[in-house]
């Protein structure tokens, strides 16, 4: 009965984004969405978002094939998006609020026996990409470990009062891309931070660049581990407005999953935007 009520009481009070660093367990993340087996398959969410990004980025490959820098912003312990971008980008800058999630990155990229074991979930992925015939997961997994070689891995915060960089200096020359999955809804506190997170990739990106968020559509909290984490509720009208208003962006393009929704989310579908700068 102690253990119980000790469960809704956690359950009971919604963690703030200071509370990353003290509650939110990687490992136990990973191993509730990432881990593919016979009894436990991808959900229709993390589907939706590979499926999309798939196709964003074959449709937009002459701008992006062989560039040279992305970021990916807020990627959590999760290399999901960043595998798909190796094989655009010869930089991948993965930046993340809480450092153990970076610890578990770090572990991956120097192939240590404690590391995840992506490679199941890498194949699912790679049953969904239709144009490359060979999915050689021995050569995505290279792509993608030279690409975090190459790039950097640091914390970040949407909070900073000059910079989204915590421990990293933002580079001289600007980036071809910005993605971001799940994590600005988490992280930005009030629509005020929101803009002026994205105002701040937006100044990030080179001319011709792509800012894409992938995005849980007006929910108010998540689950992971008995805790609840609040969330900013964002939907397709708010993402837009904020893209405009920047001033120097593309009218952005959104595609959304009215049936999708994060198994540990409380909002009412998906949705992934994007955009170039002008």
């Amino acid at each position: 009965m102690v253990d119980n009520n000790s469960t809704e009481i956690k359950k009971e009070k919604h963690l703030t984004k200071n509370d990353y660093i003290n509650h939110f367990n990687p490992t136990v993340y990973l191993n509730q969405f990432f881990v593919v087996q016979n009894t436990n398959l991808p959900t229709t969410v993390n589907d939706f978002f590979i499926s999309v990004v798939i196709k964003v980025l074959h449709e937009h490959k002459n701008k992006l094939q062989g560039k040279q820098r992305v970021l990916e912003f807020g990627c959590g312990p999760v290399l999901e998006g960043a595998l798909l971008l190796a094989q655009y980008f010869n930089e991948i800058w993965l930046c993340d609020y809480a450092p153990l999630n970076l610890q578990l990155i770090q572990e991956w990229k120097d192939n240590k026996l404690s590391a995840f074991d992506w490679k199941p979930y890498f194949n699912f992925i790679l049953d969904k990409i239709p144009q490359d015939n060979r999915k050689n997961l021995v050569e995505y997994e290279a792509k993608l470990r030279q690409a975090l070689i190459n790039g950097k891995l640091f914390r970040c915060d949407v909070n900073g009062d000059n910079s989204l960089f915590v421990d990293c200096d933002e580079p001289e020359d600007k980036f071809d891309m910005i993605y971001t999955k799940l994590c600005l809804e988490a992280a930005c506190s009030t629509y005020d931070v929101l803009q002026r997170t994205i105002n701040r990739f937006t100044d990030l990106l080179k001319p011709g660049g792509i800012l894409l968020i992938c995005s849980c559509r007006n929910s108010t909290v998540y689950d992971v581990d008995n805790y609840s984490f609040r969330v900013l509720p964002i939907n397709e009208e708010i993402i837009r407005t904020a893209f405009v208003k920047t001033g120097k962006l593309t009218e952005p393009i959104c595609m959304s999953d009215d049936n999708g929704m994060h198994p540990s989310d409380r909002g009412d579908g998906v949705m992934i935007n994007y955009a170039f700068k002008t």
